[in-house]
């Protein structure tokens, strides 16, 4: 998949998740799982259907998040 499509991760091999800057440590997931679990409760482990995708860009160092580009998805 990643040879063909760019990324080992698509169809159903696809999870959503948020990429983090870096991998967190033993000791950073033991403070950030609880509180990201304590946070969206049920929510995270409910499926979801993906209507489309989007493209975000960050002008500059700190600036917020613009979306480029909406993509839906057919299927």
């Amino acid at each position: 998949m990643l040879a063909r499509w760019g990324y080992q991760y698509v169809f159903a091999e696809w999870q959503f998740h948020v990429t983090l800057t870096r991998r967190l440590s033993a000791e950073e997931r033991a403070v950030v799982q609880p509180a990201v679990t304590a946070f969206l409760g049920e929510a995270a482990g409910r499926p979801r259907r993906v209507t489309e995708l989007c493209l975000f860009i960050q002008p500059a160092p700190g600036a917020p998040f613009k979306i480029a580009e909406r993509l839906p998805l057919r299927g």
